[in-house]
């Protein structure tokens, strides 16, 4: 999995494999380790533009893995 740009200000674009083939949901946690924004991928990105800026890691769920990327808010 990757994410970019990063650092982000406004939409944080994700490429996974076999995006189209499995169900994916995330979860956006910030640094404190409180869930601020949660969703399912439904398009290869995810609208950050209203969280703080700051350090958050991104937690990718697929059917038989969890991914967590870091990434910094602009």
């Amino acid at each position: 999995m990757q994410i970019f740009p990063n650092p982000v200000t406004d939409y944080l674009n994700i490429e996974v494999q076999d995006f189209k083939s499995k169900t994916i949901s995330y979860e956006i946690i910030n640094y404190q380790g409180k869930v601020v924004k949660t969703g399912s991928l439904e398009a290869p990105g995810i609208d950050v533009s209203a969280l703080n800026q700051g350090v958050f890691f991104l937690k990718i769920i697929k059917e038989d893995s969890v991914i967590y990327e870091e990434f910094i808010k602009k």
